[in-house]
């Protein structure tokens, strides 16, 4: 019964019990915190996303000069509805905005800001190329996240309190969604995969949540989140119960009276870069499919299209180095294999050192190989495609070609190992490898991460 849809609906009262309960006993530490690290910038105008209740956005109003202009936006106009009525020390232009879909031109603030809202974003990635592409030269992109919920004593408590009312389908919701992106590398990538070319500067930092009695964070949690939605579509009736159990969970580990619990979060800090928002980090495209289906030619139009040199990377370059016919047994064709293998890894990792782009052109089968393979590119904008065609068409592309025996695109076309996920699919018995190459840009440009 648990819906990721539900985990982004901030409606009815939530809002405000999120602003009365919720900001002063988990936000405003982190709010304070945030707006500190963009003193002595200078900036004239500042985004911020998914700015919920404007908790950040008043401590903004508060911080920056009168010159900075500030526009807060959330998906959730009834966020937007509550942060207008608690009001700003100056003007604010408040604005309901899809962060994955910025109705601002490029180039148009120094920094944007977002307060634990990344972890709600369904394609961060996507978000992430928002936000450099908004950016000016130069400017910042600064948001923070929760670290993993057993290091978050209150929301810990609570999910573990509300399995015993709900057993057979416990309400996950802030383990899955607040607390569910925390992994550093995992946030390093995802900006990457957005466009983002420096390393980000992630700092963790403690702080305690403090309230009066253990109902005030059970009635944060339970009827100020999303966390309400799960309890009622399991059974509206026992929304006061699942309070009730959870307010008495935090009083027998935090006391009865003021309870104090500890909080841990972390801070991302990434530059746009001085390049503009077109600057985007060297990429690397991963085609993969059976021989014969057109990766070559497809890659050599990527070649002449990349804004960047391009390698060209292929294993069969590598395949080409010995003859399979001259292996005297088993043992000597899979120590050749191996050997193809290493090269073609120790090649690639050179060359992602670099800033050039990387084309990998694989009929790997291997899937440890292939995961290989993409762990060296995962600093990179990354995706994968499938390259593939009508068998008929593999098979006569086979017959005309005088370095493959017959039988060996019927024989690959057939393995479960091409029906992976990919990031977008090209039949290239009906895409011209021009057309296949724009594709592939338009989706490195739109932000998307690789599948793995």
């Amino acid at each position: 019964m648990s819906s990721p849809n539900s985990d982004k609906v901030f409606a009815g009262s939530i809002p405000k019990l999120y602003e009365t309960y919720l900001v002063p006993l988990i936000f405003e530490p982190y709010a304070a915190d945030l707006v500190n690290r963009l003193r002595g910038r200078p900036l004239s105008r500042v985004l911020e996303i998914a700015a919920g209740t404007g908790v950040v956005t008043r401590a903004l109003a508060s911080a920056l000069p009168e010159s900075a202009a500030i526009v807060a936006t959330d998906l959730n106009q009834a966020m937007l509805d509550q942060a207008s009525v608690v009001g700003t020390k100056r003007a604010v232009e408040w604005r309901q905005a899809d962060a994955m879909q910025l109705p601002f031109p490029d180039a148009t603030f120094d920094a944007v800001a977002c307060q634990f809202g990344v972890m709600f974003f369904p394609e961060k990635a996507k978000a992430f190329s928002e936000a450099r592409r908004v950016l000016k030269p130069g400017g910042v992109f600064i948001f923070n996240v929760w670290d993993r919920i057993e290091e978050n004593e209150f929301a810990h408590a609570v999910t573990a309190a509300l399995e015993s009312v709900f057993p057979n389908d416990p309400p996950r919701f802030l383990a899955r969604t607040p607390h569910g992106y925390h992994d550093r590398s995992h946030i390093a990538r995802d900006l990457a995969n957005g466009g983002f070319t420096t390393s980000p500067r992630i700092d963790t930092v403690a702080a305690r949540s403090r309230a009066k009695s253990p109902r005030e964070p059970a009635i944060a949690y339970c009827q100020g989140t999303p966390l309400r939605n799960e309890i009622e579509a399991r059974d509206a009736t026992r929304l006061g119960e699942a309070t009730d159990v959870a307010a008495e969970a935090i009083a027998r580990r935090f006391g009865r009276g003021a309870v104090d619990g500890k909080i841990h979060a972390h801070i991302v800090t990434n530059e746009a870069g001085r390049g503009g928002a077109d600057t985007m980090r060297p990429s690397a495209i991963v085609l993969h499919g059976p021989t014969s289906a057109g990766k070559t030619t497809l890659a050599k139009a990527l070649q002449a299209t990349s804004p960047v040199p391009a390698f060209h990377i292929s294993l069969d370059a590598f395949v080409t180095m010995s003859n399979r016919r001259d292996m005297r047994n088993d043992e000597e064709r899979v120590e050749a294999y191996k050997l193809h293998c290493e090269n073609l890894r120790s090649t690639l990792a050179r060359i992602a050192q670099t800033d050039f782009d990387v084309i990998l052109d694989l009929v790997l089968r291997d899937e440890a190989e292939f995961q290989a393979c993409l762990r060296l590119l995962s600093g990179r904008a990354t995706c994968v495609i499938g390259v593939f065609a009508p068998l008929h068409v593999l098979e006569e592309r086979e017959r005309a070609r005088a370095d493959r025996a017959s039988g060996i695109a019927r024989e690959q076309a057939a393995d479960p190992v091409y029906k992976r996920p990919y990031d977008l699919m090209l039949d290239t018995s009906k895409t011209t490898p021009e057309a296949g190459a724009a594709a592939i840009r338009k989706l490195l440009s739109d932000g998307s991460r690789c599948t793995k």
